[in-house]
């Protein structure tokens, strides 16, 4: 029990750590890309976990997974709408984040119980389907063109500024 709360801990620990350096990651490199190294990087959670035999393991798929949920939170959000203000509906990005959302919490429903179902017939079962989505997910995102528009610029400079800044109001002691 205690090392399941240490992994789970420890990986979303990471997880929000790395929020901001992906979210400015995205902007630096361009967000298909962090889109599409944030889906390899939960490939690569699948294949450590399904193979885990001991604590190290379940640590290190977990912290993974927890590397390529940061590098989709930003980048995902800042492509829709990038997108959006590209095509001049800027102004309809609440309405369109607001239905993927619904249409997140259905498909996480969902995958719920067909997770369980296939956990029941090999406890593997899950990593394999959810390996087959994300890379059905790459695949489209190379078909994809990255938004001409791009509403924050960044440099590596700004980008460690940001960093800095990010750092500094995390610690302050009247946060």
């Amino acid at each position: 029990q205690t090392q399941v709360g240490l992994v789970e801990g420890m990986a979303v620990l990471v997880g929000i750590l790395m929020e901001g350096p992906s979210g400015a990651l995205a902007d630096l490199i361009c967000k298909k890309r962090t889109l599409i190294l944030g889906s390899i990087f939960q490939v690569m959670c699948c294949l450590i976990l399904i193979n885990a035999r001991d604590f190290t393991h379940f640590l290190l798929g977990n912290v993974v997974m927890f590397l390529g949920f940061a590098c989709h939170s930003g980048a995902t959000e800042a492509f829709a709408y990038d997108s959006l203000k590209e095509k001049g509906h800027a102004d309809k990005y609440s309405e369109i984040i607001g239905k993927s959302s619904s249409i997140s919490i259905g498909a996480i429903l969902f995958a719920t119980f067909v997770g369980g179902y296939l956990y029941s017939i090999n406890p593997a079962g899950p990593f394999y389907a959810w390996m087959v989505f994300l890379l059905l997910s790459i695949v489209l995102l190379l078909f994809t063109s990255e938004p001409h528009v791009d509403s924050v610029k960044f440099s590596l400079e700004s980008y460690l500024n940001h960093l800095k800044e990010g750092t500094k109001t995390l610690f302050n002691h009247k946060l």
